[in-house]
């Protein structure tokens, strides 16, 4: 599924391959660096690197002023700040969407579905940043 916003210029459509590239590349952040792994809800880390890439389970939607809304899953290290490493994320993320669509999301939700150390432990942490217009 794609997004599309309507415009003064025309239609702006974002693919939901787009938007994975986007969080993907948020595992590349300094501050999320083998800290942060994008995931499925049940804690699945894919395998970006060998080239096994899974489109993540996100859940994009436009509310009333065509802005995102953006949902994904995430596995974090132990012992890795929370609110550092998925601000980080958000504002990346926040930012390369800006500069797609001209507007920041109107909100970005990160699931913690996890946390490793030698195996990935189960959680379920919700983590909500909110942009404005």
């Amino acid at each position: 599924m794609s997004i599309m916003k309507t415009t003064d210029i025309g239609h702006i459509t974002i693919s939901d391959e787009l938007i994975s590239d986007i969080l993907y590349e948020t595992e590349d952040l300094d501050a999320c660096r083998g800290k942060l792994w994008i995931s499925s809800p049940n804690g699945t880390v894919g395998a970006r690197r060998l080239g096994l890439v899974r489109k993540p389970d996100l859940k994009v939607s436009l509310d009333a002023e065509n802005r995102i809304h953006l949902s994904f899953h995430v596995v974090m290290l132990f012992g890795t700040s929370i609110r550092l490493c998925t601000h980080a994320a958000a504002d990346y993320i926040a930012k390369t969407i800006e500069e797609l669509f001209g507007t920041p999301p109107a909100k970005i939700t990160i699931n913690i579905a996890g946390v490793k150390s030698k195996h990935v432990v189960k959680r379920s942490t919700k983590v909500e940043y909110v942009y404005e217009a």
